[in-house]
């Protein structure tokens, strides 16, 4: 059974909070303040690095015992917040067209775009680390594969004639993720030899390079959006992803223990299901008592109540239920 690693959880909170934010900011403000491109599309990308990492185990794992692993910790938990949120959802937005469509909509992995293509892409994953015997060049190549066919299939800046417009079960985005699930696990496969590099000059060379690229995403006023997959400059893309996950990687293992962002790591898959509905529920309170945006105060505001509730149903359904809650110290 092996334990659960610090900066993992540190990264997955610092990764949630993002998302968090980006959300209090769409439903407080009414539309984004600090650019999507800066930010939200590389804490997406760290959240399947993460999952691509933890899929390396110290001892042999099956591949029953990993697909029953993704029903149980993922499956289930899509279905039971899915089906849990869909009739709150129906009284905030006043909006009822019978419970047939809803159902719909849950069952075609369309309530959480970013559950489903973690379910998705972890499966495939798991399939081709048994297919492929763990062999990192023939997982890379088909790494490579999934990564193209996604702007082919899922890129609706510019649909190909190949779009999947359907998108069933976000496999258009499972693509992509397929890729990030890779890089992780080759970085794990590869990490005692990169913690032996100089990593304070690695840290530095990540910045400058994300530096430059955020600034030409900024200058061309680029599309980078990751669900649904949504750009302007594919190649851009992939490489702001890469670059701002690898730069996140190298600083989060230096970092001291911080609590409230390894609490909030480690109970990131209830956040992201309340992602978006707290924000609202706290904007919709904050507009009733006239606590309207006025500027960055009264944004940070927002947020802090935002995270606080959202840790409390979070603290909630991790103490009082075990829909979500894992054995005390495994990884997942």
């Amino acid at each position: 059974m092996e334990k659960r690693k610090l900066w993992i959880d540190q990264m997955r909170g610092l990764c949630m909070i993002t998302i968090l934010w980006f959300h209090t900011e769409m439903y407080f403000v009414g539309s984004e303040v600090t650019p999507y491109a800066l930010y939200v599309q590389d804490a997406l990308a760290g959240f399947f690095f993460l999952s691509g990492y933890l899929f390396r185990r110290d001892e042999p794992e099956s591949l029953r015992h990993r697909l029953s692993s993704i029903f149980r910790w993922l499956v289930v938990p899509y279905f039971f917040f899915t089906t849990l949120i869909a009739i709150p959802k129906v009284f905030v937005y006043g909006r009822y067209d019978g419970l047939l469509p809803i159902a719909g909509k849950i069952l075609c992995g369309h309530a959480s775009w970013f559950v489903a293509a973690l379910i998705v892409a972890e499966v495939l994953f798991a399939l081709s680390l048994r297919l492929f015997r763990g062999r990192l060049l023939p997982m890379g190549l088909l790494a490579v594969a999934a990564m193209v066919a996604a702007h082919f299939v899922g890129n609706e800046y510019a649909p190909t004639p190949l779009y999947n417009k359907t998108n069933f079960w976000s496999a258009n985005e499972a693509l992509l993720a397929f890729f990030f699930l890779y890089a992780g696990y080759a970085y794990h496969c590869y990490e005692k030899a990169v913690e032996r590099q100089p990593w304070r000059w690695i840290a530095v060379a990540l910045l400058l390079m994300l530096v430059v690229l955020k600034a030409l995403i900024l200058r061309g006023d680029e599309k980078m959006i990751f669900g649904t997959i949504c750009t302007s400059c594919y190649p851009l893309f992939i490489l702001d992803m890469m670059v701002a996950v690898l730069l996140m990687v190298t600083i989060v293992k230096r970092l001291p223990r911080v609590a409230f962002l390894e609490w909030t790591g480690s109970h990131s898959l209830v956040y992201y299901f309340f992602c978006g509905g707290v924000p609202l529920v706290v904007s919709m309170a904050l507009e009733r008592v006239g606590f309207a945006y006025s500027g960055p105060l009264s944004l940070a505001v927002a947020f802090v109540l935002v995270y606080l509730l959202a840790t409390a149903v979070a603290f909630l359904f991790y103490r009082y239920t075990t829909i979500v809650r894992r054995p005390a110290g495994v990884s997942g």
